[in-house]
C-alpha cells in the first residue's frame, strides 16, 4: 500500500507540473542566418565614385535606403554616408531575432596599419533574400572598435508594400570631410604623336640582323629639357597578329609619369597569330628629374579587360636618355 500510495502521488504530481508549466525562464531563441550578399564601397561612397550623385545631395545626411523586389522576395537596404575613419576593415552581417531582422556594420583597424588620421564617408550595401512579409520590424547596428569603442543602434518599421523607402540617421553637417571627397581628375593626356610599326617591327624592312632584336622587349627614351619633351621607343612586343593599338602618356601631381599601351581586339576581332611590333610615341610636357614611371599594358577582348604593369622605376631625365629592358622572355618563332 505504501508503494501504490507514492506512485499515485509522483503522477498527480508529473500531471500538475504538465498542467501548469514549467516556471523556469525559457532561453531566448538563437539567432537565424538569413541569406544575404553585402558591399562595403570605397572611400567617398558608391554614388559618388561614380557621379551618380552630386555631392551636395549625398553630403546632406546619413540615409537608410531600402527597395523591396516582392517578386523575388529580396530586399536591398543601402546605409549612405557613414562617417568612419578612413583606414578600416569594413563588414556587413544579417541575423533574425525573432520578427526582428538585426543588420551589422563593423569597423575594425586594418591589420597592416591600424587607424589613418583623417575621416572619410562609406556605403554599406546588403541584400537579403526570402522577405516577404508586409511589415518588417529592423535594427541596425554600427559597432566601431578602437580608438574609441562605438555602438550606434538604429530601429525601424519598414512597411514593404510601399516598395521602397528612406529614413534620415544623421544631418549633421560634415563640411570638407564629404564636400572634398571627389574622385580625383584624370590627369592630361601628354601624347602629342603616336606610331605604330607594322608586324615584325620598323626594322623588320632593313637589312640588319634581327638577333639583339628578338631578345628581349626594351623601352628605350630621350628627353629634351627645353621643351620638356620626352619621345619613348618601345620594341618587339608580343602582341596578337590584330587588334587596335593606342598609346597614353599622362604625369600626376606626385610627378609619376603613366606610359599605358592600350590593345583592343576592335570591330575585326583576334586572328590566329601572334607577332612583334615596335610603338613610338612623342609626350610634353613631361617635367622633373628624378621621375617615377610605370609601364602599364591595358588588353581588351571581348568585354573583358586586363591591365597590368610590366615596368616601373625611375627615369633619369638629366641624363637625356637611357633604356629599359621589360621582358626577356622567348618569344620563339614570333620573331626571328
Amino acid at each position: 500500500m505504501m508503494t501504490r500510495a507514492f506512485s499515485l502521488s509522483l503522477l498527480s504530481a508529473c500531471l500538475f507540473t504538465l498542467a501548469c508549466g514549467d516556471d523556469r525562464p525559457s532561453q531566448p531563441p538563437e539567432p537565424t542566418q538569413p541569406s544575404v550578399s553585402f558591399a562595403i564601397s570605397e572611400c567617398g561612397g558608391f554614388g559618388q565614385l561614380s557621379a551618380e550623385q552630386p555631392a551636395s545631395t549625398y553630403c546632406d545626411a546619413e540615409v537608410i535606403e531600402w527597395r523591396h523586389d516582392p517578386a523575388t522576395s529580396t530586399l536591398k537596404i543601402v546605409n549612405k554616408r557613414v562617417l568612419l575613419n578612413c583606414c578600416g576593415e569594413h563588414s556587413m552581417s544579417a541575423a533574425w531575432e525573432g520578427e526582428t531582422l538585426v543588420l551589422k556594420e563593423l569597423d575594425v583597424p586594418t591589420e597592416a596599419g591600424g587607424r589613418c588620421r583623417c575621416e572619410c564617408t562609406f556605403d554599406f550595401e546588403i541584400t537579403i533574400d526570402n522577405i516577404a512579409s508586409p511589415l518588417l520590424s529592423v535594427r541596425v547596428e554600427r559597432e566601431v572598435v578602437q580608438p574609441d569603442e562605438q555602438k550606434t543602434v538604429i530601429r525601424a518599421t519598414l512597411d514593404l508594400g510601399e516598395g521602397n523607402g528612406s529614413l534620415v540617421v544623421d544631418n549633421t553637417n560634415l563640411g570638407s570631410l564629404c564636400d572634398t571627397v571627389q574622385p580625383p581628375p584624370e590627369p592630361e593626356d601628354l601624347t602629342t604623336s603616336f606610331k605604330l610599326s607594322e608586324c615584325g617591327g620598323f626594322q623588320s624592312k632593313a637589312d640588319t640582323d634581327l638577333s639583339a632584336y628578338c631578345d628581349a622587349e626594351v623601352l628605350t627614351w630621350t628627353y629634351e629639357s627645353v621643351s620638356q619633351t620626352l619621345s619613348i621607343d618601345n620594341q618587339r612586343i608580343l602582341l596578337n597578329c590584330c587588334g587596335d593599338r593606342s598609346l597614353k602618356v599622362t604625369q600626376d601631381d606626385a610627378g609619376v609619369l603613366t606610359i599605358t599601351e592600350g590593345d583592343e581586339a576592335g570591330d575585326a576581332g583576334r586572328c590566329d597569330c601572334m607577332c612583334v611590333f615596335d610603338l613610338q610615341g612623342v609626350a610634353t610636357p613631361v617635367t622633373g628629374s628624378q621621375v617615377p614611371f610605370k609601364l602599364v599594358r591595358e588588353s581588351f577582348d571581348a568585354g573583358e579587360a586586363s591591365v597590368a604593369i610590366v615596368a616601373s622605376g625611375t627615369l633619369d631625365l638629366d641624363q637625356g636618355s637611357g633604356s629599359i629592358v621589360v621582358d626577356t622572355t622567348d618569344v620563339g618563332p614570333w620573331c626571328e
